[in-house]
């Protein structure tokens, strides 16, 4: 969490961001301390981005923050598709090296990659059928698939680019892609 009075390179960091989508106006507001321009540039942001507004970078604020990072997804498109009966959408924070896989995805094949399951609640994991220990459950892993593109050719491209993780190939509708082991099936 950063708030009004932190100072360092986390602070740093988000006042590069804040000045890069033009939050904060001003290149010389980058001095590495959170005062009240920061708190005001943050606070601009979260109403932007319809999140809670308190000038504080927590989790939620964090998460979209991360996202900007990558301009061909969204924090939603991670969202547990229990729809709110059993979780706030996010029972955890999404592994930053996924989304980093999920996008050099999507620039070998200059096309859109679909999200079809993301972060999944215990209940939601255990009615979609998920293994107990699935890393849906902490973040780290997604199934996808993208428009035009056979699960095979998919599949293949997910196994070159995901050098140090998992990819399921052999399902019939999408591609399995995390950040544990390495493994293929």
């Amino acid at each position: 969490m950063i708030s009004i009075g932190a100072r360092g390179i986390k602070v740093r960091n988000l006042q590069k961001m804040l000045v890069k989508e033009g939050y904060l106006l001003d290149k010389r507001e980058i001095d590495s301390i959170f005062g009240p321009k920061t708190r005001a540039a943050v606070m601009e942001f979260q109403k932007n981005n319809k999140l809670k507004i308190d000038g504080i970078v927590g989790d939620e604020t964090n998460r979209e923050i991360m996202f900007l990072k990558y301009p061909n997804f969204s924090s939603h498109e991670f969202k547990c598709k229990c729809r709110g009966a059993y979780c706030d959408g996010f029972p955890a924070k999404i592994d930053e090296d996924l989304i980093t896989q999920l996008q050099r995805i999507r620039n070998s094949l200059k096309r859109p990659v679909i999200i079809t399951s993301g972060l999944r609640c215990e209940r939601h994991n255990i009615n979609s059928g998920g293994v107990k220990s699935s890393l849906h459950l902490k973040g780290r892993a997604a199934d996808i698939r993208s428009p035009g593109v056979s699960v095979k050719e998919l599949g293949k491209l997910a196994v070159n680019i995901n050098s140090h993780g998992g990819c399921g190939i052999s399902y019939a509708s999408f591609v399995h892609l995390d950040t544990g082991s390495k493994r293929i099936w």
